[in-house]
């Protein structure tokens, strides 16, 4: 392949820790020497962009072809590295921990012993590890939280969403979570014990016959629809966990008003309850305070009668 800027950055982003990979590009670069100031520069800049724990594995590119091309490159391809070398170190060894810190360490050791560099980038290279803090477990773990927690901040639910499901909706999606694909021990067990032959291409080699050659078929067909049914379940279940997920707030929120509406009708009915227990003390005292009627005196308690109209005129 032929070199270009572009095809050294996805050669880079191919790259992996494996001896194999390592040399395999070193190889390449050694044999492009001739682009060396372009591939310098193209290597340190993927490595700024590169995450935490790859960076280590451009240094070791650096090193392979280093130590494998510095009779072939001769001075120019040492002297591209070595402009760059201390500041890529230095990126490096920025908030990691001591293990890497500790293999930068070795590196710089062997290009010491083995004379790639002369004394004043070397010393440069130490200087920079010396003054490299690693970093701590606790911090590493709050690096981790901190991640989460802004995870959880990206993935929180919307109070403003406008689907706002009701009592029973919540009800039947929880209930239905319950009785989830993840939680199905029975077809996960089935799953299990499904034997290495569905999934390993290998084990064809070991046919013998036809027949063994359609049993297999049947189990992987039998297999393929446990695994389709199951996928589709666990497919439903991150749908309805996040629709659950995203419904909580708003749901919360609504409930959150029928409580305080609850709260004030509650109130107003006892402030209700209150003025008619107070009519009702007014009404019994009101009543007690009336003549007892049934008491009045009559006929039977042997009083005389009183005149009727007839006599009254005739007197």
């Amino acid at each position: 392949m032929a070199f270009t800027e572009q095809s050294l950055q996805g050669k880079l982003a191919e790259l992996s820790s494996t001896q194999q990979s390592i040399q395999t590009l070193s190889l390449w670069l050694i044999h492009h020497r001739k682009h060396a100031e372009t591939y310098v520069r193209v290597w340190n800049n993927e490595l700024r962009k590169a995450s935490r724990q790859r960076k280590l594995i451009f240094i070791y590119l650096a090193n392979d072809v280093l130590q494998n091309g510095r009779k072939k490159g001769g001075p120019e391809l040492l002297s591209q590295f070595a402009s760059v070398l201390p500041d890529a170190f230095k990126h490096t060894a920025i908030e990691t921990d001591e293990q890497t810190i500790s293999k930068l360490q070795r590196i710089v050791a062997i290009w010491q012993d083995r004379k790639i560099f002369d004394a004043k980038i070397l010393s440069e290279l130490k200087g920079v590890l010396g003054v490299a803090v690693p970093v701590t477990k606790k911090k590493r773990i709050e690096e981790v939280k901190l991640a989460l927690q802004e995870q959880m901040a990206r993935d929180s639910p919307d109070e403003s969403s406008e689907e706002v499901l009701d009592a029973d909706e919540m009800v039947k999606l929880v209930k239905g979570l319950i009785e989830s694909a993840s939680s199905d021990a029975e077809v996960r067990q089935k799953i299990a014990g499904l034997p290495q032959a569905v999934s390993d291409a290998s084990g064809l080699k070991k046919i013998k016959d036809k027949s063994e050659a359609e049993r297999l078929a049947k189990t992987v067909e039998e297999a393929t629809t446990i695994l389709n049914d199951y996928n589709e379940r666990l497919t439903q279940e991150l749908f309805d966990r996040k629709k659950l997920f995203k419904s909580l707030a708003p749901f919360i929120a609504t409930q959150k008003e029928k409580l305080a509406d609850s709260q004030q009708k509650l109130l107003e009915h006892k402030e209700k309850l209150e003025n008619v227990a107070a009519a009702r003390k007014e009404l019994e005292h009101h009543i007690k305070s009336l003549p007892d009627l049934s008491k009045l005196p009559d006929e039977s308690a042997g009083l005389a009668p009183l005149p009727s109209a007839g006599d009254l005129f005739n007197v």
